[in-house]
């Protein structure tokens, strides 16, 4: 990545990398200290941007992936 930022004359800090993670069931089985805990090795690897993907057939059981995430998960990885 230096490389190329330096190829492209530009600082690295300028590249803003983002991840695609997929919540499987199960790391969610796992709670959201495992969410957190996986997604803390890339936050101190300098990633700032991390799309979770927890598309499932029941909207039901999403929507209560997503308060996990909004609850737990965000607010104990905003503090790593």
């Amino acid at each position: 990545m230096r490389r190329a930022a330096d190829d492209a004359r530009r600082p690295l800090e300028s590249i803003e990398l983002s991840l695609r993670y997929g919540l499987t069931d199960d790391l969610i089985k796992q709670g959201a200290t495992a969410i957190v805990d996986a997604l803390a090795q890339y936050k101190k690897l300098g990633l700032k941007h991390v799309v979770l993907e927890f598309r499932r057939d029941d909207l039901g059981r999403m929507l209560e992936i997503l308060d996990l995430v909004a609850r737990d998960v965000r607010p104990a990885l905003d503090r790593a």
